[in-house]
């Protein structure tokens, strides 16, 4: 699994339920993610993150973006799968979770702002026409003084394109929310300030079993906010395995 725009395991934008390296104690994964976006209030951006994955039922990450604005917006998000308080892991779990965004910090004009959010988040993992594939439920709370819409919602859904062909290497992901990566309409190319965004494209994980099993590479080509002028692309690399 390789995570978001703001860090945690799933989607593009919504997080999903499972975390990273469940099979182990321990484990951490990084990367870059580029967005660009040609409308007049979108630009570029360039998203660093690494995260720690433990006790086989958490999540701790950090990410900074810088944007054209030569602007740098910070990330910290927090999940925790508590389902397997209740049974053991399988197709289905559910998570709680939050981050804390610090944005516009290096802008001289002082207009800094900080977000946070809190949400719960259900997945399922089962067949789409007979294609291995999870679906993820969202629901949030933003916390910011000057927000009128507070209330966050999303569904991901994350298909393995036939996997007789192209061996676990290729994903279909898309995922619809009324929320970003980044709030107050900072995030570049998926602007949810007064719409929801929809954004869909490919993932390729690019070490699968064998001896690889214990490391993650993955290349993400997606298509950020589709519906709207203010569409994107967006690519990454992500990287990553078990310490322990």
């Amino acid at each position: 699994m390789f995570p978001t725009f703001g860090g945690a395991t799933g989607a593009w934008v919504v997080p999903s339920a499972f975390v990273n390296y469940e099979s182990g104690t321990v484990g951490l994964d990084g990367g870059y993610k580029f967005l660009y976006s040609n409308n007049s209030a979108g630009g570029m951006s360039h998203i660093l993150y690494a995260e720690l994955g433990f006790l086989k039922q958490a999540e701790v990450g950090f990410a900074i973006d810088i944007d054209h604005r030569t602007t740098a917006d910070f990330m910290v998000n927090l999940k925790w799968q508590f389902s397997e308080l209740f049974s053991k892991k399988g197709n289905s779990a559910m998570a709680l979770g939050g981050n804390f965004q610090a944005v516009d910090l290096l802008v001289n004009n002082s207009s800094y702002a900080y977000y946070g959010q809190l949400y719960f988040v259900m997945s399922y993992q089962g067949n789409f026409f007979s294609l291995p594939a999870r679906t993820s439920l969202f629901l949030g709370y933003t916390f910011q003084e000057h927000m009128s819409d507070d209330i966050d919602a999303g569904i991901a859904f994350e298909l393995n394109f036939f996997p007789q062909v192209f061996k676990n290497y290729v994903y279909l992901i898309c995922d619809f929310a009324n929320f970003s990566y980044l709030g107050g309409g900072h995030s570049t190319g998926l602007n949810a300030e007064n719409r929801a965004v929809f954004n869909t494209g490919l993932r390729f994980s690019l070490l699968n079993g064998g001896k690889y099993e214990k490391y993650m590479l993955g290349l993400d080509i997606v298509g950020t906010d589709l519906l709207d002028s203010s569409r994107g692309v967006a690519v990454a690399i992500n990287a990553g395995g078990l310490i322990k």
